[in-house]
């Protein structure tokens, strides 16, 4: 579908706007079509209003619907006129895939800092923003923070990869301590300065499936330097079975190719200048390949010997839990945060991810293949029309 240009600020409209003075800090609660069990909504609606009481002289807290056509709008509207919910809403006339709705909000507000988050994420210990506000206020050449991420709410085989998953990729957060980068500034839990956030919005393409990814790489790219900030924690609600992780990693690493299409000039200079960003890319690239490639190598192999096959596997699968075995020795400080993981969690560990990447892997690079001319001409129009203020609505990319 071609994309449609609007003029963001005919979509947007205020249901309850932050009155007086504004604080210096917003948190932004983009939500679209969050109402297919209308319990739980009204729930999460509960929670942020807790959460806005908690925090009422630090921050304001604002719950954004991306034009939501499931009566979930109605539900907020009524919510907040029955009396003091804590926190602030807007209405946004058509869905824009969440970044549009996070940039129409920060041009509408005056706060410093907003810190971005998902509806469906818990938001703990958010009196310790003050520290990072000190810390980006001193330097100014931060864009933000990003917070400590896990996985929680949930049970059984697949939660609990997740967990061990997203206790190695903070693990990863070591590496970029000296240059003060991260591929992907988490979309359910970050801080930006608004202004330098504004900035990357201009140079957004709007599409929904790696849309933190690409935020990120373009503060990268315009020199903006980030930072772990472990202090606030955001708990993240995952998939509970398979065929949806695999449905959310397809979106992920459709959003991952997109953005390379799109920073290809950017990723490929950090692989030139070795940057930790280009070597984690370009071990990101090389995995993928072999990845993809898998059943065509394994067959070459069989070719000579299943003898063969069987010994290139099993030597394979040790060092991956060696590699494993380590990052959890270096990850003391979050391994605490993955509940009680066992032996046997580790041990198919690298089986699990296989497939779930195997699989996952092979329908992103399909969909962006057979959807290439498509993804490259919404590049070019954003390129050749974007302005201020101006995004492009379209559909979901998966």
């Amino acid at each position: 579908m071609k994309p449609k240009k609007h003029q963001q600020l005919d979509l947007f409209s205020w249901v309850k706007q932050p009155a007086g003075l504004s604080k210096r800090m917003a948190v932004l609660i983009p939500q679209f079509n969050e109402c297919k069990n209308a319990e739980y909504y009204r729930r999460r609606l509960t929670y942020f209003s807790a959460l806005a009481h908690k925090y009422a002289y630090e921050l304001d807290i604002i719950l954004i619907d991306d034009g939501s056509n499931d009566g979930s709008k109605e539900i907020l509207t009524r919510f907040q006129q029955r009396g003091d919910s804590g926190f602030y809403s807007a209405v946004i006339a058509k869905n824009t895939q969440k970044v549009g709705a996070l940039n129409l909000t920060a041009m509408n507000i005056s706060h410093d800092y907003i810190t971005v988050s998902d509806f469906d994420t818990d938001l703990n210990h958010l009196e310790n923003l003050k520290m990072a506000i000190l810390r980006l206020d001193n330097s100014k050449e931060y864009m933000g923070c990003y917070f400590r991420m896990y996985p929680f709410g949930e049970r059984g085989l697949t939660f609990k990869m997740q967990q061990l998953e997203y206790c190695f990729a903070r693990t990863y957060y070591k590496l970029h301590q000296k240059e003060q980068t991260v591929p992907v500034m988490p979309g359910a839990g970050s801080c930006y300065r608004r202004t330098m956030l504004l900035d990357i919005y201009k140079l957004h393409s709007g599409l929904r499936s790696g849309e933190d990814r690409e935020a990120a790489t373009i503060g990268a790219r315009l020199n903006l330097k980030v930072f772990y900030f472990e202090n606030v924690e955001a708990l993240t609600r995952p998939p509970g079975r398979l065929p949806q992780l695999i449905s959310q990693r397809v979106r992920w690493y459709t959003g991952y190719i997109e953005t390379v299409i799109k920073e290809r000039t950017f990723y490929f200079s950090q692989i030139k200048s070795a940057s930790v960003v280009g070597i984690r890319t370009l071990q990101d690239f090389a995995s993928i390949l072999l990845l993809l490639l898998f059943p065509a190598l394994a067959g070459i192999v069989i070719v000579t010997s299943i003898k063969n096959l069987f010994i290139v596997l099993s030597i394979t699968y040790c060092l991956s839990e060696c590699y494993y075995f380590l990052l959890l020795t270096c990850a003391a400080k979050e391994r605490r945060f993955t509940g009680n993981i066992s032996g046997l969690s580790i041990l198919v560990y690298p089986l699990f991810w296989l497939v779930v990447s195997f699989v996952s892997w092979w329908r992103a690079v399909i969909y962006c293949f057979s959807n290439y001319k498509k993804i490259k001409a919404h590049f070019n129009l954003n390129q050749e029309n974007v302005v201020p203020g101006v995004l492009y609505t379209h559909e979901a990319s998966v």
